[in-house]
């Protein structure tokens, strides 16, 4: 999702664009923590209001929407229960129809839907990340998306598999991409059978055939995800695993600081109740998500990564609650978490990756206390999370992991990358866009400070020079 935001705080303009690999460079107090939390928050209302307003329209307008379809071979696939109750999955193709008037309102309902939405993100983000008690009412938003548009008439391709059972209802667009999938169970079937058996034609006409009740069914399955289908880049995108730099990463209070002040007063709407950033929030819920899906399942279905393992110098050995306790290397020997080095400890957050199933990591200050070694380990761990179809953003202040981050974006061209610098203005900071170069992209805050340093180690030597003459 595409998006421009003014006047955030000290950011005066910032747009950000999709990418596999996104980093954003800036000083302290630039704006890189706010500007990634206020993006996470706007893209996290979007999928979750929209995935809400599928069923608001649906409810609405389900009535007007017309199911035509050849239903024959159907009847004559449903017919053969239970004789054979397990056949080839037949397919049959369906239109949804509605009148010009119902389509148009359908449209600009969603229009309007959509604006009212963006103004409601913008009161989100004065109250959730700016934490105002007045809003700003400078702030915008704009957001590139396409708006969902149903049309007249449209067609899909719908297959039915029948099991033992349980009868399966497929919705395809364009035959190949899966829309949707509807699960029913044999009560209506076996009625239909039981109904065959004690009355003849003439008698069963008098009754409701149990097999409109399921045609019913197969229709409103199709026409809900037939409006489904139209918000897919809504709603089909992913949850945000947010990793904070470490003032706001506390995973040994994250039980502490309940779920009471980890959700409720979050979402109070009142900043005097709030007592941590949004960042912090999305950390310390996911943590939680985690340990407690490792309770609920089995911490055998952590599968480690490799590289993971190897930065870890062994394999991590979790308790019963989730918490990792100790390494264990391949002699035997068990480190205590409480003895763990700076490395270990900064990584225990990315085991959240390594369990659930996330879209989009961002990952702030990665570098923070890592040795030079330690960092090329790390960044050769984020190669592997891209190469799994994970998008990444990372920010940083540091020119040496820059410089070896430019290196990785420099073999690894596949990536699709954008490059972002906060640059301090008059009145504030602005994101700039970095183009690629034969050497990579530029920092203009390294190359000033490197110039600077550089100046001043030259005349502190001059200086010694002339003493020593």
């Amino acid at each position: 999702m595409e998006m421009k935001i003014k006047n955030l705080g000290p950011i005066k303009t910032a747009f950000l664009k999709n990418a596999d690999l996104t980093v954003i460079v800036g000083d302290n107090g630039s704006g890189k923590t706010l500007l990634l939390e206020a993006q996470t928050f706007i893209e996290d209302n979007y999928r979750i209001k929209m995935q809400q307003y599928v069923r608001t329209i649906f409810n609405k307008y389900s009535e007007d929407l017309l199911v035509e379809a050849d239903w024959s071979e159907v009847n004559k696939f449903l017919e053969s229960y239970p004789a054979l109750k397990t056949k080839d999955p037949i397919n049959f193709d369906v239109e949804i129809k509605l009148e010009n008037t119902i389509m148009k309102k359908i449209n600009q309902d969603i229009l309007d839907y959509l604006e009212k939405l963006k103004q409601e993100i913008i009161e989100g983000l004065n109250k959730e990340i700016l934490m105002r008690e007045e809003p700003n009412k400078q702030l915008e938003l704009e957001v590139n998306i396409n708006p969902p548009e149903i049309s007249l008439n449209n067609s899909f391709t719908c297959q039915l598999i029948l099991t033992q059972k349980k009868l399966y209802l497929r919705i395809f667009k364009n035959t190949f991409e899966l829309i949707g999938m509807a699960r029913f169970n044999m009560d209506l079937l076996n009625d239909k059978h039981k109904m065959d058996d004690i009355f003849n034609i003439d008698q069963k006409i008098e009754f409701i055939d149990p097999l409109n009740e399921l045609y019913d069914q197969f229709k409103k399955n199709i026409k809900f995800y037939t409006i489904h289908h139209l918000f897919r880049d809504f709603t089909h995108t992913w949850k945000t695993l947010f990793l904070p730099s470490e003032r706001n990463l506390y995973m040994d209070n994250a039980l502490t600081k309940t779920l009471n002040e980890n959700y409720h007063n979050r979402y109070s709407y009142n900043s005097g109740n709030s007592k941590i950033r949004f960042s912090e929030h999305l950390f310390n819920y996911e943590y939680l998500n985690f340990k407690d899906d490792l309770n609920r399942f089995s911490r055998t279905s952590l599968k480690i990564n490799n590289k993971l393992k190897e930065m870890f110098g062994g394999e991590p050995i979790l308790d019963e609650e989730g918490d990792l306790k100790f390494i264990e290397s391949e002699d035997g020997t068990r480190i205590k978490r409480e003895l763990f080095s700076t490395k270990q400890s900064r990584l225990i957050p990315y085991l959240i990756v390594e369990l659930k199933a996330y879209r989009k990591i961002i990952i702030e200050e990665p570098e923070a206390h890592l040795s030079l070694r330690g960092i090329k380990e790390l960044l050769e761990y984020f190669k592997f999370i891209l190469e799994d179809k994970i998008n990444i953003t990372i920010t940083t202040h540091s020119d040496v992991f820059f410089t070896h981050l430019n290196n990785l974006i420099l073999e690894n061209e596949n990536f699709n990358t954008k490059v972002y610098e906060l640059k301090y203005s008059d009145d504030g900071s602005y994101l700039e866009e970095k183009q690629i170069t034969e050497q990579g992209y530029e920092i203009d805050l390294f190359t000033q400070e490197l110039e600077d340093l550089f100046e001043k180690t030259l005349e502190i030597q001059e200086k010694i020079e002339h003493e020593e003459e």
